[in-house]
């Protein structure tokens, strides 16, 4: 839910001229590339697109930092859904609710194995709790990049 509010936070500001002008500017390049990339081959269009998907979306999966990285990144797109014609702003919000879900699991997984860790530290009963949400954590990281890979073979 803080994803989404960050994002309908960023959509609620007006973007400046400069700004919309970039986002479109890389769309655009970004449409060139894939372009491109697909009269070469589709597995380069997938790496490509899961290059793209690793590097935005990969420090989102970091216990703690990965909250702040991917609120600031959808305030971010928020902000550019209002500088795009209508069928890339549609794209923008498909995309980051669909990346919202994925992101989520992880993200509080690793929330909840830092504060156990915390506790463990003060607390040795805590040892197997702490076991456990590492595992979660693991398990989740694991099936988010997966989705990932998913999400960049589908698009």
């Amino acid at each position: 839910m803080l994803f989404l509010a960050a994002y309908f936070l960023g959509y609620a500001v007006k973007p400046s001229q400069q700004f919309a002008t970039a986002v479109n500017q890389d769309i655009n390049q970004e449409q060139t590339e894939r372009n491109d990339l697909a009269s070469i081959s589709q597995i380069a269009v997938f790496s490509y697109e899961l290059t793209g998907f690793m590097t935005s979306l990969g420090p989102s999966l970091i216990p703690l930092y990965g909250i702040w990285n991917t609120a600031t990144q959808w305030a971010l797109y928020g902000i550019a859904t209002n500088a795009v014609p209508n069928t890339e702003a549609t794209s923008i919000m498909a995309e980051t609710i669909i990346l919202s879900l994925i992101i989520a699991i992880p993200s509080t997984d690793g929330l909840l194995f830092i504060l156990l860790l915390i506790n463990y530290a003060r607390n040795r009963l805590f040892k197997d709790l702490v076991i456990l949400s590492l595992r979660w954590y693991i398990t989740s990281l694991i099936l988010s990049i997966v989705f990932l890979i998913l999400l960049a073979a589908i698009s």
